[in-house]
């Protein structure tokens, strides 16, 4: 798991990033962020019979900001204060190729985001000049799952493929904000004052399978296609102080056009696609043996069943009650 950081900028700090003709790109002024590790893949071997399970993606830890000072950038695509808790992606599941019976491997789920929590104490102001840069930017944001192992299986009169089932997407996190007369100021197109996301990572893919049955007389083929996992619901975004509720005392202002002043989302994941099936028989009359038996009834079943797909995530609550000037010219 990514570990709790904590970012703090006193009442006399000054950060200032980016040069003064603008020619700077993608400047930040201060970053904050926490990080889960991703989960590994498996490799399933020609002769797997079952594709092993992998390890989930780690959560994102807690992040936590104070700003009593000033931050500025200067050019296009700057961020003033970036705060980010992202899950990591959980592993894709190994896949089996084998003789009667495959089953692939199951992914494993993606990790949570973790919680954010921003405190923007009198004095604070974060200003930014330059086209698509953001003042305040924080979002948390969990990892997608990973998708199942595919099965491959050939057999005689009977087969078996099982594509493994696919993990889960990580929710993302809580995010709380306070502010006590902060200020934030952009100059640039598509310039946004003040944006918080939390948004659920993508459920993974179901695994596929492919049966292919081969028989004297009779010949059954099974494949199911595995489920695909669900995805990620989106945390609340609010104030720090939840009882009761505290107003945001700030005054956000940008200065061109297609620039808002506050965006705030709490987007679910999207769930994912589920598992193809294809299944095959051929069974042979016993006249390929001796003419006479032709009249020998051959039957070949073939059933193919597709993986069920997955649920989308729900958005989380979003509350937010200011204070002050807020006012966009463009």
């Amino acid at each position: 798991d990514g570990n709790s950081v904590t970012l703090r900028n006193e009442a006399l700090g000054q950060i200032q990033v980016g040069n003064p003709d603008r020619s700077s790109r993608i400047a930040y002024g201060a970053i904050a962020q926490s990080i889960g590790h991703g989960g590994g893949t498996l490799m399933g071997g020609a002769a797997a019979r079952v594709g092993s399970d992998v390890e989930g993606g780690g959560d994102g830890g807690q992040v936590s900001v104070q700003n009593q000072g000033r931050i500025g950038t200067i050019g296009d695509s700057g961020v003033g204060l970036l705060a980010q808790s992202i899950g990591g992606g959980g592993g894709a599941g190994a896949n089996s190729d084998s003789l009667f019976v495959a089953l692939g491997g199951k992914g494993a789920s993606g990790g949570d985001g973790g919680s954010i929590d921003i405190e923007l104490s009198d004095g604070s102001h974060i200003t930014t000049n330059g086209d698509y840069a953001i003042g305040l930017l924080a979002h948390s944001i969990g990892g997608g799952g990973g998708h199942g192992g595919a099965a491959k299986s050939v057999g005689i009169f009977g087969d078996v493929a099982i594509g493994g089932e696919a993990g889960q997407g990580g929710d993302g996190g809580t995010i709380r904000v306070s502010s006590q007369r902060h200020t934030t100021w952009t100059a640039g197109q598509h310039a946004h004052g003040m944006v918080l996301q939390s948004i659920g990572g993508g459920g993974g893919a179901g695994g596929v399978a492919n049966s292919h049955a081969y028989g004297l007389i009779f010949a059954v083929g099974t494949a199911t296609g595995g489920k695909a996992g669900s995805g990620g619901d989106g945390g609340a975004i609010g104030p720090r102080q939840d009882s009761p509720p505290a107003p945001i005392y700030s005054r956000t202002i940008t200065n061109a056009h297609d620039s808002s002043a506050i965006i705030l989302q709490s987007i679910g994941g999207g769930g994912g696609l589920g598992g193809a099936a294809t299944a095959k028989s051929v069974a042979l009359g016993l006249g390929t043996l001796d003419p006479e038996l032709a009249e020998v009834p051959a039957v070949g079943v073939a059933i193919g069943l597709g993986g069920a797909a997955g649920v989308g995530g729900q958005g989380g609550a979003v509350e937010h009650w200011h204070v002050g000037d807020l006012a966009t010219y463009g």
